[in-house]
């Protein structure tokens, strides 16, 4: 008889355990989330603050800039749009002069960071200094074409709020499960005693949703569900109350073998 095991070990919720920098869109809606980047690393000889820790953070409406080029808001040159950027993080794209005067730019005129988004197709690059990158201050990121083109009309119409930085301290009511925490079996491994191949022993894996935390949480609960065609296992931990910056570990009960 075929028979299908999976044990549940306990699983840790750790908060703001670990920094994690992210660009994330907060308005409007339907564009809300997290968004690839890469960003100027003070250890990478830029002048902008690091960035992991979460006092550097940044939240504000983007705008993109204008150096009075007939080519897209690149931002080579001193702006023509230095009002309507001030306060705010500026958008420009890469191309042309070296990423860190795209940013010198948007700085000397008042913006308090800036997204660089690529001019070609795939993820974000890395971001040397360049000539200006030890006079670049504010928070500078590039994220993809792609992203780019989504955020772009939003942009425009003045409708786009990003936060630059680490997540700790960011979100009230926020909880995080890192991908090391969960304690799971490897996919590949399977008892010599109990089968006589791996056809005869599958593990589930257990995939745990995450968010952030910042303030006091309430009861929070942890729910892990294995499925295979149906319902087998579905567990929900009693509520624990969590306290700002503290560590909890929960545990639930083991799967029992189930047998097919």
């Amino acid at each position: 008889m075929k028979k299908i095991y999976s044990t549940l070990a306990a699983l840790g919720l750790a908060a703001t355990m670990q920094a994690q920098i992210i660009v994330f869109v907060q308005q409007p809606p339907g564009l809300s989330g997290s968004y690839a980047f890469t960003w100027a690393d003070p250890a990478g000889g830029w002048g902008t603050a690091d960035l992991n820790d979460p006092l550097n953070a940044i939240t504000g409406t983007a705008a993109f800039v204008d150096d009075g080029s007939a080519a897209d808001s690149l931002g080579c040159d001193t702006l023509v749009n230095g009002a309507s950027v001030a306060g705010k993080i500026a958008v420009c794209y890469r191309g042309t002069c070296n990423f860190s005067l795209k940013a010198l730019m948007a700085q000397n005129e008042g913006a308090i960071g800036c997204v660089i988004i690529n001019n070609a197709p795939g993820g974000p690059v890395g971001m040397g200094a360049g000539t200006y990158g030890a006079d670049v201050t504010i928070p500078t990121v590039m994220i993809s074409q792609d992203a780019g083109a989504d955020l772009q009309s939003e942009i425009e119409a003045g409708n786009v709020v990003m936060f630059i930085g680490a997540i700790n301290g960011a979100f009230t009511n926020n909880l995080s499960v890192y991908k090391a925490d969960p304690l799971l079996a490897r996919s590949t491994a399977y008892p010599a005693a109990l089968c006589s191949n791996a056809t005869e022993f599958n593990v589930f894996s257990l995939g745990v949703g995450s968010q952030l935390r910042n303030d006091r949480s309430s009861w929070v609960t942890l729910s892990a569900e294995v499925t295979n065609g149906g319902s087998l296992y579905n567990q929900t931990s009693a509520g624990v109350d969590i306290i700002a910056g503290d560590s909890i570990f929960i545990d639930l009960p083991e799967v029992q073998p189930i047998g097919v």
